[in-house]
């Protein structure tokens, strides 16, 4: 890597570079201003995801194997780019991501502060109505 006329900065390899402690590797300002830019890009993307007993127990219970795999997957998007699919508000500040898979799966969660995601309850359309007021009864009973 250099700067050299003819030769092409690898940035994404500075940026592994400078997200690992390494920036006295980076040749220039520009390369560090791209860097700092694109590390505050990625932290203004990332969501945290907090799951309650409640929503663990729920998944780990889960006999569908795809289906937990698909649910995870989900969970893993959101957390990498805020990628949240199918989703809708069902009251109260509660929603639900919709998974269209077998029996159709919910995962029902709340935001707080703007970043973090509170993954409270889970279940399929079977039992939507009841799963929706238990979402709710666990946000009321958190301490935030």
């Amino acid at each position: 890597m250099g700067t050299r006329p003819g030769v092409e900065i690898d940035y994404f390899e500075l940026l592994t570079l400078f997200l690992d402690g390494y920036e006295d590797f980076l040749i220039d300002e520009k390369s560090l201003e791209i860097c700092i830019f694109v590390s505050k890009w990625i932290q203004f993307l990332m969501f945290f995801i907090e799951k309650t007993d409640e929503f663990d127990k729920w998944l780990r219970k889960l006999k569908d194997l795809k289906a937990r795999a698909k649910i995870l997957f989900r969970i893993q998007k959101i957390e990498e780019n805020g990628h949240f699919g199918d989703c809708k508000s069902v009251g109260d500040g509660i929603r639900e991501i919709r998974i269209h898979f077998a029996k159709g799966y919910q995962i029902y969660f709340k935001e707080r502060k703007g970043k973090i995601i509170v993954l409270l309850a889970g279940g399929d359309k079977s039992s939507q109505e009841k799963d929706i007021k238990k979402a709710k009864e666990i946000w009321n009973k958190l301490n935030y």
